[in-house]
Parts: structure tokens; sequence; C-alpha cells
């Protein structure tokens, strides 16, 4: 019998950046792209062959195109776009459900353009929630739209 799994991967598809301190607060605040180096080294020391900064409902393309220039330099072979969206859905009306977005890189025009989709409101430097602290189901579905990159929603 053939076995499909050849070779493990290790995969970490959260990994926050200060783009989401207006939730993890002071946590996050010294995870720039000033400080990538020790990202990447600790990634590396970890042997994370796959990985993806999944911001709370932002991207920032410079992160990502920054930890992307790593990939096959030493263990990391893959870096994929992400977002970790807070959805509310219609039936869970108590608290948001956090959907970590896995995109497709093939298109990197539509890679840049996620930015813009989910700028921050200019007056609170947050995102433009349409349900208390979250989006909307169907707001979710609009942005994803928006996007236009096939994904892969882990929630």
């Amino acid at each position: 019998m053939e076995k499909i799994v050849k070779h493990a991967l290790k995969v970490d598809l959260h990994i926050h950046s200060n783009k989401s301190k207006f939730k993890d607060g002071n946590i996050v605040k010294n995870n720039t792209i000033e400080n990538i180096e020790v990202l990447i080294k600790k990634l590396n020391d970890y042997g994370v062959n796959v990985c993806a900064i999944s911001d709370h409902d932002s991207f920032d393309y410079n992160l990502f195109e920054r930890l992307k220039q790593e990939e096959n330099k030493g263990c990391i072979k893959k870096v994929v776009p992400a977002v970790e969206f807070s959805v509310m859905f219609t039936n869970n009306q108590e608290s948001p459900v956090h959907v970590v977005c896995i995109f497709n890189d093939a298109n990197n025009e539509k890679v840049k353009n996620i930015e813009q989709v989910l700028k921050f409101d200019e007056l609170t430097n947050k995102p433009n929630y349409d349900y208390k602290e979250a989006f909307s189901e169907n707001k979710f579905i609009e942005i994803l739209s928006s996007i236009d990159l096939d994904v892969i929603l882990i929630a």
C-alpha cells in the first residue's frame, strides 16, 4: 500500500502582528516588520515549514511579502496570505466565531488587494464591523467575494 504522507510538515497559520493590537493589546506591540528577524529565527528554530500571519480582521501586505522572501532559505517552504475574521453567524448571536482564512496566493494583485478590502475605519483605527465587534455573516461573505481568491476557512 502506498502511503499518502511521506514527510511531515510543521504548520503555523495563526501568527499575529502588531496589526492585531486593537484586540491583542501589548502582547503584539513588538511584532513589527522591523522585528521580523525574531519571528524568522523562531520559525526556523522550531522547524516550521508552512506559515501565515493571520491578523484579526486585517492584512499587512508588506509584512506578508517580507516573510515570503524567506521561503526556501531555512525551514520555511511556504508562506500563505491569511486573515483571522471575527464573524457573527446568524445561528450564534452570543459571541463571534474566529475564522482563519487561508488564501490562494497565485494572483499577487488580488493578494495585495486584501489590505484595501479590509482597510480600517479612519476615526476608530479598527475594522469596519457591522455587528458589534464583528462582521455579520452577510458582510463576511461580501468581504470574501471582494477579495475574490480561493480560500480555506478554519473555524
